[in-house]
């Protein structure tokens, strides 16, 4: 669970009529910030499951023994790759 921390920003006003008479007005806001960490996280997570797309279609067309041509010959080239850097 992404816990969200409370940014605060607080703002003062003082305004003063012509007869000296003077009001201070004080705003406070509060807006949630996410942490780096989660932004993080939830870019990676896409990426994983991208790789593992990749992978499991060369396993798919390695067992069902497809010509390595077009689409087929892109996906073990990228998977060729990522498993060679893995390795």
């Amino acid at each position: 669970m992404i816990q969200q921390v409370g940014s605060e920003q607080e703002r003062a006003v003082t305004g003063v009529d012509r007869a000296g008479n003077g009001e201070r007005t004080t705003t406070r806001t509060t807006a949630p910030v996410t942490p780096m960490s989660s932004r993080l996280e939830s870019a990676v997570w896409p990426v994983a499951g991208v790789v593992d797309v990749i992978l499991a279609l060369d396993f798919v067309f390695k067992h069902l023994a497809a010509a390595n041509v077009g689409f087929v010959g892109f996906i073990t080239g990228v998977a060729g790759s990522l498993t060679w850097i893995s390795g």
